[in-house]
């Protein structure tokens, strides 16, 4: 099957590693200093505000600069890698609005790291977002920086955009994190209420991560391909397998199509609606796959649905939640791993097994196995 995007990802992946790697690395740097910091303030009982307010101000100043350093000489490539050019009606921009939005932008960034910090260990789901935060902080300090000392309303829509690109899918990650603490939901929030502001100041709009969203797709693709070969090859007897195998077809081209609008360069709205149209006729192909019960088409489903989840976070759409249908497949799937266990575990093997207890604990978890699957079903 053809597609654009096998000729171009390679590429792509390629330069934005080049790009990424110094401020990557010296952000994972950071954090990794600022945990073992952490770890040590903890130790003493210093208060937070004492010891670790001072230590991420520092370490953002650190990365400031690292940013500041590498920003010029760095390769600037074309294409996917950053957002289009916008084009400006400098008109109707109002300068003192931006340098005002972007102000209060960078503030609450560098209060939301402060307060990431704090919580880090109490919302352990935090901690991989932290460097991301970070460099948000960096980049929209340094642009807040040079908003105040230049009008050149073109470069600070450009710079813009790559922030935007960062923030919003950081932004829905922590949306999602379980726990969060208020202060640190109610500084996202202005965070979003400030970057929709800027957006249509500088009149830039949404920016995708595309190169990122192309290598997403780009695997969904793959994985498609692969479950389609494994339908192929498991349900060779099956009556239905040249139409499961067309249609699976078809929805991996679907997906193709969706990848040729990324590379086109096509709007978020454009994208979003055939990247739904995927969803829908993947989500009645799945269903069809899993009354089979087989293991091999059941992995092939599940490598689908996890890669489909990193691109819904790219698109900026609410997870899913609960899939019943998912869910109960995930159960039935559990009850026959634990029946053909305790067809093979031997009344031997399991009094061999210290302490004595293991017979009764068996009994107890086969019943709560049973009990979820009775709860799933009358759901």
């Amino acid at each position: 099957m053809y597609s654009r995007f096998r000729h171009t990802i390679c590429n792509h992946k390629l330069r934005k590693d080049l790009k990424s790697f110094g401020p990557q690395i010296m952000a994972l740097l950071l954090v990794s200093g600022l945990t073992l910091t952490c770890l040590n303030t903890n130790a003493r009982a210093q208060s937070p505000n004492d010891g670790n307010s001072k230590l991420v101000n520092d370490l953002l100043r650190l990365l400031e600069k690292s940013e500041l350093a590498t920003r010029d000489r760095e390769y600037k490539p074309s294409g996917l890698d950053l957002p289009p050019a916008p084009q400006l009606n400098a008109s109707r921009v109002n300068i003192h609005e931006v340098r005002q939005a972007l102000n209060d932008f960078a503030k609450d960034s560098s209060a939301l790291a402060l307060s990431l910090n704090r919580v880090m260990y109490q919302v352990p789901g935090v901690r991989e977002y932290i460097a991301d935060v970070l460099k948000v902080r960096a980049r929209a300090s340094i642009l807040s920086d040079r908003v105040n000392r230049s009008s050149d309303l073109n470069q600070i829509a450009t710079e813009y955009g790559e922030i935007d690109q960062l923030w919003r899918v950081v932004s829905l990650q922590l949306e999602n994190v379980r726990g969060l603490d208020r202060e640190s939901q109610n500084l996202i929030a202005r965070m979003n209420q400030a970057d929709r502001k800027l957006g249509d100041l500088l009149q830039t709009g949404p920016q995708l991560k595309r190169t990122e969203l192309l290598t997403q797709t780009s695997a969904l693709s793959n994985a498609l391909g692969i479950l389609v070969e494994d339908i192929e090859i498991e349900l060779s007897r099956e009556p239905q397998k040249f139409e499961l195998v067309r249609t699976g077809q078809e929805v991996e081209q679907r997906m193709i199509q969706v990848s040729n609008l990324i590379i086109d360069r096509q709007s978020y709205d454009a994208i979003k609606r055939e990247y739904l149209a995927f969803r829908d006729s993947w989500n009645s192909f799945a269903t069809r796959l899993r009354p089979y019960h087989n293991r091999i088409i059941s992995r092939g489903i599940q490598r689908v649905v996890q890669q489909d989840r990193s691109i819904q976070e790219l698109l900026w759409l609410p997870q899913d939640g609960a899939n019943m249908q998912e869910i109960a497949h995930l159960t039935e799937a559990l009850k026959r791993d634990v029946d053909e266990f305790y067809r093979r575990a031997t009344l031997r093997l399991l009094i061999s097994l210290p302490p004595a207890n293991y017979i009764a604990t068996s009994d107890e978890f086969y019943g709560t196995v049973e009990n979820l699957i009775d709860t799933v079903n009358h759901n």
